[in-house]
């Protein structure tokens, strides 16, 4: 199994790991920050150059390919320190460059299959659904309300007392945490609406800020509130999938069935067979042909 991260020093880190009798055990790990971050920083190189748009192109297929060929040939060398015979399966996220260096060690030993991570598989199809307008508008305005309630420590104080307690906040490489985030706005919704018509809101030190103003028109909008709960009914059947898959009991025997059944309630919610579900069923099918 290969995992790679990059902490808040833009430091990337590659873990190796092996699993065998229901164990797994920590096989290496490298510094990969050199070539993530050339892959990274392409786009600005070219663009400070302005360079035309036919060598962009190429220079980014470039490193692509060369990134590749960097997972290639170490994940390749785990596989031949392990022994090619040992090793029946691959697992690693689903990104284009591992797909591509796993498909070539696939063909050098066919008699291993590769799988990408269940839980980043859905996580991109989480993602890629967030893009859309209708569920991106209401993210970004959630998210815009909320760094209002947190840019001034009295007001945030306020906020925690009005509510009870903390919101989650969102994590910006794993999308299924944006659900957690609006999930527990919508748990507080009557209390924020309580909070929003109360004197004590209305004459605060900030309510000539604009940021109030936008905070004051959605949270007290019995529209907007609606539009946070289709969001959530819309993407909360792949949630569950994802916190399934993401538990020390996630396997792939116990994911299909989960995934299909959610697939089957967005279909219903949406309207089967309706531009918007069809819209919706090409990005999740889109990653599940890989598992």
């Amino acid at each position: 199994m290969c995992d790679s991260w990059t902490g808040t020093t833009n430091m990337s880190i590659i873990n190796f790991m092996v699993y065998c009798h229901g164990r797994t055990f920590f096989h290496k790990a490298i510094n990969a920050s050199e070539h993530m971050q050339n892959a990274g920083n392409l786009c600005c190189f070219c663009m400070i150059c302005k360079l035309s748009f036919m060598i962009h192109v190429h220079s980014n297929l470039f490193v692509f390919a060369c990134l590749a060929e960097y997972l290639y040939t170490h994940i390749k060398q785990v596989v031949d320190n392990i022994g090619p015979k040992n090793v029946v399966q691959l697992v690693t996220d689903n990104g284009a460059n591992y797909k591509k260096a796993c498909a070539k060690l696939v063909d050098l030993y066919p008699q291993i299959i590769w799988q990408p991570c269940a839980a980043h598989t859905i996580n991109l199809m989480l993602k890629d659904i967030g893009k859309f307008s209708e569920i991106d508008d209401i993210v970004s305005s959630a998210k815009k309300c909320t760094n209002f309630l947190h840019s001034h420590n009295r007001l945030h104080n306020e906020m925690k007392r009005r509510i009870g307690g903390e919101i989650v906040f969102w994590n910006a490489t794993r999308f299924g945490t944006v659900f957690m985030f609006l999930q527990s706005l919508w748990e507080r919704k009557d209390k924020f609406r309580q909070w929003m018509v109360s004197d004590e809101w209305r004459n605060n030190a900030w309510n000539n800020e604009p940021g109030f103003k936008y905070v004051d028109s959605c949270m007290t909008s019995s529209q907007w509130w609606d539009e946070v709960k289709i969001v959530l009914d819309t993407i909360g059947p792949l949630y569950s999938v994802l916190r399934c898959v993401d538990g020390d009991e996630g396997t792939v025997a116990g994911l299909m069935p989960r995934l299909l059944n959610a697939i089957k309630e967005i279909e219903v919610y949406l309207g089967e067979g309706t531009k918007k579900c069809n819209r919706y069923m090409r990005v999740i099918k889109e990653k599940v042909q890989y598992l």
